[in-house]
């Protein structure tokens, strides 16, 4: 995958790093989607999961998407050999506090980690309350050595069965204070955002804050349908609303950001090409947009490579990359006590 057109990823970031030198925010990023390539293998071999390269060197291509791949759905089968290394508690309080400290070493200082209870628990036999405990384990050591914002988001799949979306919605609601918000994730064909309304008005009444995968590849209703029936305060992706005056309109007026995610759009094919990515349109078009990695590990993508990225295909400047900033620090669903204590720490140069 050549995202920097002949400059070398290091270089780039290294750039974006010198120039952009400024604490940052990120809301979207799947904690089971940002496993380190190295874990995967020592993980692999310490658990006896058979990989089907017998060396590391080769082991890339079949766990990271490194070109654009047919469609969403693709990409998503490219998940399970790295799930298939879930298989201990210890594995996973690892992966959460590599996590952490792969944001922080990327000049993050607020992230929200979101990740499917039903994803990490296929084929392992966890609880959820298993799966819980050893995240949060692994971001509380974490956090010892990297002071900084830490939100969990539980994620249902659209594909997998009401019981499944019941399942997590329950598991949420008995550990609440162990949460700051919850997503709707997965394909978006074939699925009416109503479909899951009941659901997410029952997380609605409980104070539940929602975000929503949605627009990403599916039309612009599916965005103005999310805010309305799911109670979307944030939709990830989002981008398909370039399509709609209205649809563009309506997120406006609710106030609604778009956590975007440049380079998974293009390996996704949600846009055929990163220079006919809308994210400068939207943002010109005064949409308040944050910049994101999504899934860092399988797509080996870095936030400041993205910066990078978005700093040579649209031109940003470091006053554009602040206000993204101050934007997805206001949508943070991190409580508000601990957002005053962050920003008095890292970010009042913001505002």
């Amino acid at each position: 995958m050549d995202l920097v057109d002949g400059e070398s990823k290091e270089s780039m970031t290294q750039s974006i790093q010198s120039e952009r030198d400024f604490p940052k925010v990120e809301l979207h990023r799947h904690l089971d989607g940002a496993v380190r390539l190295r874990t995967v293998w020592e993980e692999a071999k310490r658990h006896g999961v058979k990989l089907p390269v017998d060396r590391f060197e080769d082991l890339q291509p079949h766990v990271q998407v490194l070109k654009p791949m047919k469609n969403l759905a693709e990409v998503l089968n490219t998940f399970w050999l790295t799930q298939s290394i879930f298989r201990d508690e210890e594995t996973l309080e690892r992966i959460a506090y590599e996590n952490v400290e792969d944001a922080w070493n990327d000049g993050t200082r607020l992230v929200e980690l979101r990740y499917s209870p039903e994803f990490c628990a296929t084929n392992h036999g966890h609880t959820y309350n298993q799966i819980l405990n050893a995240f949060k384990r692994g971001i509380a050591r974490a956090k010892e050595k990297y002071p900084m914002g830490v939100g969990l988001i539980p994620i249902i799949s659209r594909t997998l069965s009401k019981e499944s979306a019941w399942k997590t919605v329950e598991h949420v609601l008995d550990n609440r204070d162990d949460f700051v918000g919850f997503d709707l994730a997965d394909d978006e064909s074939g699925f009416d955002p109503r479909t899951f309304a009941e659901m997410f008005q029952e997380l609605i009444r409980n104070k539940i804050r929602i975000t929503i995968h949605s627009g990403e590849e599916g039309p612009p209703e599916n965005v103005l349908k999310s805010i309305e029936y799911l109670g979307a305060e944030r939709i990830g992706h989002g981008i398909q609303i370039h399509r709609s005056h209205e649809a563009i309109e309506a997120v406006k007026k609710a106030d609604v950001l778009l956590e975007v995610c440049p380079s998974s759009n293009y390996l996704t094919r949600a846009v055929l090409s990163l220079s006919e990515h809308p994210l400068k349109r939207l943002y010109e078009a005064g949409v308040r947009v944050s910049i994101n990695t999504d899934d860092p590990g399988i797509m080996n993508l870095t936030l400041p490579g993205e910066y990078a990225i978005c700093e040579r295909e649209f031109h940003f400047s470091e006053s554009d990359f602040r206000t993204m900033n101050r934007d997805a620090f206001e949508a943070s669903f991190i409580p508000e006590h601990e957002k005053e204590k962050l920003k008095n720490l890292y970010f009042s140069d913001l505002f």
